[in-house]
């Protein structure tokens, strides 16, 4: 079986407007022939020609394989005589099918389920099965006349093309709603030409690992982040047009959170961290035959017996409630509340545009929870994780995530295994600043004290200190274990971690810090967690 994906492009179909209302609805989405896995975004414009300011609710519902739902919850307040725009990313598991409705309600409008985005299966006829290209998107402007032969060339590498086109005056300023796509594709000029919030929201998303190609220009690539930006002149002829696109998209591996995510993530080191605990079967079993023999033989020969046989109408229910408790007292004293987990996160900075992309995967094993409610502060993307020992149950487990704004609920339960994904972009002020010269110094103006920091010069060569406080000027000695340091960071990462990081790995230019984990992206605040490695990466800058 292949995962397709087909989304409408354009406008939507709205629901119903109540008659007189003097309310206007109209609904978009950016792409054309699909929607990027993880995301579906709809652009809602909202004019209320109405005297009184009003407040729309749009709630997105994803439902996926076995059972998963996603809602992702939206407010929006129109003034009166009041056109606005609102950008919605709703919520979509990267992995097998899934489907989302968009339910818009508020003054004037009759909450009608709509069908937007939709990943379903579709089997090939015959032959052998193809497998989907790396996801793309592409100006429509580029993808004029060589759709057609940009599947040609991609079906003679056995690869279905997982792409998209697009407007670039429609494209969304939020990095989230290009999540999945690995290759954006478009000219040079229509680039330039983007508004601001476009352009940054498209550098963010080339941050946390994406990689834009921009044609025209002369040929060039500039790292950013965790991704690249490469600038590729036209090529002249017909064919050579879409081969070359082809060629980038082939050559792209990614996918680590799509189809075969539970088995990429099989191997994955940081659960083994958090080991299954042992059941007390010894323990069960007592308990078992003790409310056994109490509701049972005892309740009706020694609580209620002979003339006092009414009793079990009231014995009955209190010996069942007083079991309740007591397994829940033992549940309680067993796992106890919150719970613990271990978090592996990155963080690449980028000084000239003073912002910071993170990415972290996480595994926390929770005992008794009170609530599952937390806020962030920053724009996150997280994508739950399956893994390969126990994917089908955790497949099966129905449940509820829900993220509404800043507060996301429903993404722990209590007595679970809970790994996620997380990224996000930050802004942020902190760089590493290095002096010309043999040896070097730096001056570090990262959150407190890095436990060990490497400078790789423009020659290849690295230079360590550990130890080092932010604000103070540290003289850098030639060092050695750089590679084995970064060998054991990138040993607890997953898949879409080291894909990250591996880009990275020795970049002249560029510093390497690992420090405490004030930097990591909170989540659960009653998680006991502990940080396996944070690394800091990113260009220096020149100190006087």
């Amino acid at each position: 079986m292949l995962l397709a994906s087909r989304a409408g492009a354009g406008t939507l179909a709205t629901p119903p407007l109540d008659a007189g209302s003097r309310i206007g609805l109209s609904l978009r989405t950016p792409f054309e022939d699909g929607t990027p896995p993880g995301a579906c975004t709809v652009e809602i414009t909202i004019r209320n020609d109405s005297l009184r300011a009003g407040v729309w609710e749009a709630a997105f519902e994803t439902r996926s394989a076995y059972g998963a739902l996603q809602r992702t919850r939206q407010a929006m307040p129109v003034e009166a005589r009041t056109t606005r725009t609102f950008l919605l990313v709703g919520l979509m598991d990267a992995t097998g099918w899934s489907y989302s409705t968009l339910q818009l309600g508020g003054p004037g409008v009759a909450p009608q389920p709509l069908a937007v985005c939709d990943r379903t299966w579709r089997v090939p006829s015959g032959g052998s099965l193809p497998k989907p290209s790396a996801p793309f998107a592409i100006s429509q402007s580029l993808a004029t006349g060589i759709w057609d032969a940009l599947e040609q060339w991609l079906g003679e590498h056995s690869k279905t093309r997982a792409g998209m086109r697009f407007d670039p005056a429609g494209l969304p300023a939020d990095a989230r709603a290009y999540a999945g796509l690995l290759l954006v594709f478009m000219r040079q000029d229509e680039w330039t030409a983007l508004p601001a919030g476009t352009r940054e929201a498209l550098q963010d998303w080339i941050s946390l690992g994406g990689r834009l190609c921009l044609l025209g220009p002369e040929a060039s690539e500039t790292r950013m982040g965790f991704g690249l930006v490469s600038r590729v002149p036209l090529p002249s002829g017909a064919l050579a047009y879409p081969r070359e696109i082809a060629t980038r998209v082939i050559e792209t591996r990614g996918g680590e959170l799509d189809l075969a995510m539970y088995q990429a993530y099989g191997p994955w080191s940081l659960p083994g961290l958090m080991a299954d605990p042992e059941p007390p079967r010894a323990l069960i079993l007592g308990f078992l035959l003790a409310v056994a023999l109490v509701s049972g033989p005892l309740n009706l020969f020694w609580f209620a017996r002979g003339r006092w046989r009414h009793r079990v109408y009231w014995t009955t229910p209190l010996l069942s409630a007083a079991a309740a408790l007591a397994l829940g007292a033992f549940i309680l004293a067993k796992d106890g509340t919150g719970g613990a987990g271990v978090r592996w996160t990155v963080v690449a900075v980028r000084p000239d545009a003073h912002r910071a992309a993170v990415v972290q995967e996480q595994v926390a094993r929770t005992g008794l929870l009170f609530g599952s409610l937390f806020r962030s502060p920053d724009p996150l993307r997280v994508v739950p994780l399956v893994l390969e020992r126990d994917w089908f149950q955790r497949g099966l487990a129905t449940g509820t995530r829900e993220t509404a704004g800043d507060a996301w609920s429903g993404w722990f339960r209590s007595r679970t295994l809970e790994t996620h994904y997380l990224e996000t972009v930050r802004p942020t002020r902190a760089r590493v600043e290095v002096t010309p010269g043999t040896p070097p110094q730096v001056v570090s103006s990262l959150e407190g004290v890095l436990e060990r920091l490497y400078v790789v010069d423009a020659n290849g060569g690295v230079w360590g200190a550990s130890s080092v406080p932010a604000g103070r000027r540290v003289t850098l000695q030639s060092a050695d274990d750089y590679d084995a340091w970064f060998a054991d960071i990138l040993a607890n990462g997953g898949p879409a971690g080291k894909r990250r990081l591996a880009v990275l790995q020795r970049v002249p230019g560029y510093f390497y810090a690992s420090a405490p984990g004030a930097a990591a992206i909170e989540t659960l605040p009653a998680i006991r967690w502990r940080q396996t490695h944070l690394l800091y990466a990113g260009p220096v800058e020149a100190l006087p």
